[in-house]
């Protein structure tokens, strides 16, 4: 005679903890399978099945939508299904009903590596008898849609500061296409006065319709902030369309040398 066991998860919030936490990386949102069985399959004949659906993100929280079946002949079941907040390419699920549980969540180009932890006995996290869901998920395909590409060649670029306005004195950058999504950008921009300089080296990738990534470096001289000395920013840099100009743009609350500045950075589409 078989048996079912089926165990609904009871959903708690959850708490995560996060160094300096950035956006949804662009590779989380897709749909996610445990191995080239379907759950039919698996009830059948034996062996796992297992599917991850997680949703496009809104206010850096995902839909995460798990279903894992132990295959034949027990198939037993567990689910998780919660909106639960990543940070980058990671995140984790706990519930209370097994204070113990944690099941973590590596995302990476290729799928996504789950990670069951609980001290509990045959019935961790909730989940039906002797369920574990770790395993290495392969990306079936992505939620997002298409995301669109960054146009080339040339274009202008600025660094202003409510002491400084430089709008009408842009600089000129070059936009490579690299492949793979990413793109590279090297410019440079002159002030006024022919002494003051802004320059930006590094690689541009869309992280959705409305947000842009920068890696690299941007350094830039003016003799009216930080006394004269050279401001540098290195690492990864958002910038948002704007909604009322045709520019990608970056605003940075910056303090030099105990100087606080409003500074804007920004590329043309």
């Amino acid at each position: 005679m078989r048996y079912y066991f089926l165990c609904l998860i009871a959903l708690f919030p959850i708490a995560v903890f996060a160094q300096n936490p950035s956006l949804v990386s662009s590779i989380v949102p897709g749909t996610y399978t445990l191995n080239d069985k379907s759950e039919v399959q698996a009830a059948k004949t034996g062996g796992p099945f297992g599917k991850l659906v997680v949703s496009e993100p809104v206010n850096n929280k995902c839909i995460f939508h798990l279903r894992y079946s132990t295959g034949a002949p027990a198939n037993n079941l567990g689910l998780i299904k919660d909106s639960l907040t990543v940070y980058g390419t990671k995140t984790f699920y706990k519930t209370t009903e097994d204070p113990s549980c944690r099941v973590v969540f590596e995302f990476n180009e290729k799928g996504v590596t789950i990670s069951q932890e609980s001290t509990a006995g045959s019935f961790a996290c909730g989940f039906g008898r002797n369920v574990h869901v770790d395993g290495v998920y392969s990306r079936i395909k992505p939620t997002t849609s298409i995301l669109p590409s960054i146009r080339t060649g040339s274009r202008d670029i600025e660094i202003f500061w409510a002491e400084w306005m430089s709008w009408d004195k842009p600089g000129k950058a070059t936009i490579t296409n690299l492949e793979n999504g990413k793109y590279s950008i090297t410019g440079k921009q002159i002030g006024r006065d022919k002494k003051g300089y802004m320059t930006i080296d590094g690689t541009l990738k869309m992280l959705s319709a409305t947000q842009m990534e920068f890696e690299g470096t941007i350094i830039s001289q003016e003799a009216i902030i930080n006394e004269g000395k050279v401001c540098k920013r290195e690492g990864k840099i958002k910038f948002t369309k704007s909604k009322r100009f045709n520019k990608w743009v970056s605003n940075l609350q910056k303090n030099w040398g105990g100087q606080n500045v409003d500074e804007y950075i920004t590329i043309s589409y």
